[in-house]
């Protein structure tokens, strides 16, 4: 019943995007720093490390899950109401990534990091979105981290002093 339906859901939307909110809450899991019983994990590598590693297994589990993906894809490219939703969830993955890289890098570098990593993120499922999933989007990943690992072609600007 519509009743019953609203106990568990706060709204239709919300059960759209019940998947990719258990991607994200698995994917903080994966990035933290610590164990689940709060202890830091002493096999854990750096916090970049932990969260290309997150990316990647994400990469993996949308290619085990293509055709859901896929679906989730189509229907967010065809209804725009659920933009501002999933514009929202979009959002929360980049902080989750900017939380774990803080105390590592501070907060300007894992500021950067954090949109130079979603930004590949969202280059990379918009080509396979493209393809239609078409291609590895696991070794899509690993190269373009590599890529991202080179740097830019270009000597850095000036030193601003901006408070950022």
């Amino acid at each position: 019943s519509r009743r019953t339906f609203f106990r568990y859901f706060s709204s239709k939307e919300a059960v759209f995007f019940a998947p990719q909110e258990a991607r994200l809450v698995s994917f903080e899991a994966r990035i933290s720093a610590a164990t689940p019983s709060g202890q830091t994990d002493p096999l854990a590598t750096g916090a970049l490390d932990r969260v290309m590693a997150g990316v990647l297994e994400m990469a993996g589990l949308y290619q085990t899950q293509r055709e859901e993906v896929l679906a989730t894809h189509r229907v967010l490219s065809a209804a725009r109401d659920l933009a501002a939703w999933d514009q929202q969830l979009d959002s929360r993955w980049e902080t989750a990534i900017v939380d774990a890289l803080r105390p590592e890098f501070g907060e300007l570098r894992a500021v950067v990091f954090a949109g130079a990593i979603i930004g590949t993120v969202r280059a990379g499922l918009r080509r396979w979105f493209a393809a239609d999933a078409g291609f590895d989007l696991v070794d899509f990943g690993l190269q373009a981290f590599a890529t991202l690992a080179t740097g830019l072609p270009v000597a850095p600007p000036p030193t601003s002093t901006s408070p950022l």
